[in-house]
């Protein structure tokens, strides 16, 4: 009975000093930093696309004016 009672007192020892040496080092779990990563990646993918929608409508917009430039514009 008491090497059963023992054994689970240093099973909970052993679980809390892992759970303390991940706290104090900063270290997470794998897939954590596999969450965080792909995250990371979602982020970049979204930010580009963002930046290239940004660069066609400014496209479209100059497009747009200079044809409504030449349209106006008086003929000799």
């Amino acid at each position: 009975m008491f090497a059963a009672i023992g054994s689970r007192l240093l099973t909970l020892i052993e679980s809390g000093a892992k759970a303390s040496r991940r706290l104090l080092t900063g270290r997470r779990p794998r897939t954590s930093r596999a969450a965080d990563s792909r995250r990371d990646a979602t982020h970049t993918r979204d930010k580009a696309a963002s930046v290239e929608r940004g660069r066609d409508t400014k496209l479209e917009h100059q497009v747009r004016a200079d044809s409504t430039t030449k349209e106006s514009a008086p003929e000799d």
